[in-house]
C-alpha cells in the first residue's frame, strides 16, 4: 500500500511540475532609453519584452518616478506621412516576444521629474494584466538625430 501511495504521489508530482508555469510570465532584453534631443522634451525607449507563458499577457503600461508620463506609441505611414500613434495598451502572445524599436513601436518618455541626463539610471514598471508588475532599469545614452 505504501508503494502504490509513493508512485501516485510521485506521478501527481510530474504532472503538477509539467503544467506549472516555471518563473516570471514576462521578461524584458535589449533595453535603451535615450535622452531627449536639444529643444525636445521627450526621450524615447527601446526594449523587447517576452511572453513566457502560456496565455496572453497583456501590457497595460509602463511608469517611472523620473518622468511624469509614459506612453507607448507605434509610428504609422499615412499618405507617405510618419506619424506617431498612442497605444492604450499591447498583447503579447504566449511564447512571443515584442520589440519597442526605432520605426516601430516605441515608449515616449515626457514631463521628466528627475534627473533625466545622459548616464542617469532610469526605472521602470511595466504594469501587466491588471497587476502584474515587472521593474528594470536601465542607463540614459546620448540620442543622435537621424540624418
Amino acid at each position: 500500500m505504501n508503494a502504490k501511495f509513493l508512485v501516485l504521489n510521485f506521478a501527481i508530482l510530474v504532472i503538477a511540475a509539467c503544467t506549472a508555469e516555471p518563473g516570471v510570465p514576462l521578461t524584458v532584453s535589449d533595453v535603451r532609453l535615450f535622452a531627449p534631443l536639444t529643444k525636445s522634451h521627450a526621450a524615447v525607449g527601446y526594449l523587447t519584452l517576452h511572453n513566457q507563458s502560456n496565455a496572453p499577457l497583456t501590457i497595460d503600461s509602463i511608469s517611472s518616478t523620473n518622468f511624469g508620463n509614459i506612453q507607448m506609441h507605434e509610428t504609422v505611414i499615412r499618405d507617405g506621412v510618419a506619424r506617431m500613434q498612442a497605444l492604450p495598451a499591447v498583447i503579447i502572445e504566449p511564447g512571443s516576444s515584442l520589440e519597442f524599436a526605432a520605426g516601430g513601436k516605441h515608449l515616449m518618455l515626457m514631463q521628466p521629474t528627475a534627473d533625466t541626463a545622459v548616464g542617469a539610471n532610469i526605472t521602470l514598471e511595466i504594469h501587466y494584466d491588471s497587476g502584474g508588475l515587472l521593474i528594470v532599469s536601465a542607463t540614459m545614452q546620448t540620442r543622435v538625430p537621424a540624418e
